[in-house]
C-alpha cells in the first residue's frame, strides 16, 4: 500500500467504497493540518478540499492540498459543495405499499447503519445515512422486501432526480414493468422503471421511468407517439419541479371558484408569475404561487388582506415543503416533549 493510499485510508474510510459508480464526487470544504512523523501521519479533522474521480484507467485518483491553511468563507459554493456531500449519504426507495409507515422504513435500513432522516410520501421514501458508507452498502443489497413488498433502492443523485424522469400515462392493465422497461431503454440506460398500483396490485395506468441522463429523456419526449405493446401512447411528460421556496407563496381558504386562471390573474399585479396552482377539495380550496422574482413575492406578502374571486384572503405564507413541515412538527414535539420532562422533574 502507498503512501498516498494509507493518507487516503486515515482521511476517509469510505475513500473507495465497492459499487460506488464512476460518476462519485465528494467534495468536503474546510481546511485541514498535516503533521508528519518518522512513522505516521497524523492528520486533524478540518478540510479544504476533498475529490475523488477516476482517471481511463478506472482507479481512483485523490486531490488533496497540504498546509496549514484558513477556513474558507461559507460562500454560496461552499453551501452547494456542502449539499453535494448531504446527498450522497441519502438513497431513495421506490415501490412502497400504501400501508406502509416510517417506521418500517427505519426498521429495515436500521441494520445497514445510523439513519439520521427518514422521509415517506406516496409509495416512495427518502433515508439518510450517517456515512456515505452505510447508504453504498444499502444499494449494493440485491433485494430489500418492506412489510411483506419487494422495493427498489438507489442512490441519490446530486443531479435532479425530476430532471431524469419521465411520467407515462394511459398505460394498459397488462403492461408489465419488463415491457416497459425493454421499450424506454431505447433512448437510455434505465435507473429505474415503476407502475403505479393499487392496494390490490391493479395498474393505475400510469408509470415512472427514471433515466441515468436527461439526453434520454429528451430522446424519449422527441419521439412521441411510443407503441408499446398493442397500444398508442401519446401522454408523456416530464416530472414537475418543485416549486422555488424562495420565490413562492401559499395561498389557504380560497374561493370554490378559485381556478388557476383566476388565480394567476390576481396575483400577477405584484410581478410576473411563472407557475399558478390551486388544489383542494370539493370544500377547502387551497394554492401555491410561484413567482420570478423573490421581489415580487415580498411584495405580495406585505399587501394582505387579498381579495380572490370576491372572497378575503389573510392566510397566506411562504411555500415550505413537506418535507420541511414534516421536520418542523418532529422539532416542536422534540421540544414540547422535553418541556414536559423538565415540568414533571420540578
Amino acid at each position: 500500500m502507498s503512501a498516498l493510499q494509507k493518507v487516503l485510508q486515515r482521511c476517509f474510510k469510505t475513500a473507495a467504497v465497492p459499487g460506488v459508480s464512476s460518476l462519485f464526487r465528494l467534495q468536503l470544504c474546510s481546511s485541514f493540518n498535516v503533521i508528519c512523523t518518522s512513522r505516521q501521519a497524523h492528520i486533524t479533522s478540518k478540510f479544504q478540499a476533498f475529490k475523488i474521480k477516476r482517471d481511463p484507467g478506472d482507479e481512483l485518483l485523490a486531490h488533496l492540498r497540504i498546509g496549514r491553511l484558513k477556513a474558507p468563507a461559507k460562500s454560496e459554493q461552499f453551501k452547494r459543495d456542502k449539499k453535494k456531500v448531504f446527498q450522497d449519504h441519502r438513497i431513495l426507495v421506490y415501490g412502497l405499499t400504501k400501508r406502509t409507515k416510517e417506521k418500517s422504513v427505519l426498521k429495515h435500513f436500521g441494520r445497514f447503519g445510523k439513519v439520521l432522516d427518514c422521509h415517506v410520501k406516496k409509495q416512495t421514501a427518502s433515508v439518510e445515512f450517517q456515512t456515505q458508507t452505510q447508504a453504498a452498502a444499502a444499494v449494493g443489497t440485491l433485494e430489500h422486501h418492506i412489510d411483506g413488498q419487494e422495493v427498489s433502492v438507489m442512490a441519490y443523485s446530486a443531479t435532479d432526480l425530476r430532471k431524469r424522469q419521465i411520467i407515462v400515462r394511459g398505460l394498459s392493465e397488462e403492461t408489465s414493468p419488463s415491457t416497459l422497461r425493454k421499450f424506454y431503454s431505447q433512448f437510455g440506460e434505465i435507473a429505474l422503471c415503476r407502475i403505479a398500483r393499487e392496494e390490490q396490485n391493479v395498474s393505475l395506468g400510469y408509470a415512472h421511468v427514471i433515466f441515468d441522463s436527461e439526453e434520454a429523456v429528451e430522446l424519449a419526449l422527441n419521439s412521441l407517439p411510443h407503441r408499446i405493446g398493442d397500444m398508442e401512447i401519446t401522454e408523456v411528460e416530464r416530472t414537475p419541479m418543485p416549486p422555488d421556496m424562495e420565490r413562492t407563496i401559499e395561498v389557504r381558504d380560497l374561493s370554490l371558484e378559485t381556478t388557476n386562471e383566476s388565480l394567476e390573474k390576481f396575483y400577477s399585479q405584484f410581478g410576473e408569475v411563472t407557475r399558478c396552482e390551486v388544489k383542494g377539495t370539493k370544500t377547502i380550496r387551497h394554492g401555491t404561487v410561484e413567482f420570478v422574482t423573490k421581489k415580487a413575492m415580498m411584495r405580495a406578502m406585505s399587501k394582505l388582506p387579498h381579495f380572490v374571486d370576491g372572497k378575503e384572503i389573510i392566510d397566506v405564507k411562504r411555500y415550505k415543503s413537506k418535507r420541511k413541515k414534516s421536520k418542523e412538527k418532529k422539532k416542536l414535539a422534540a421540544a414540547a416533549a422535553a418541556k414536559e420532562a423538565e415540568e414533571t422533574d420540578d
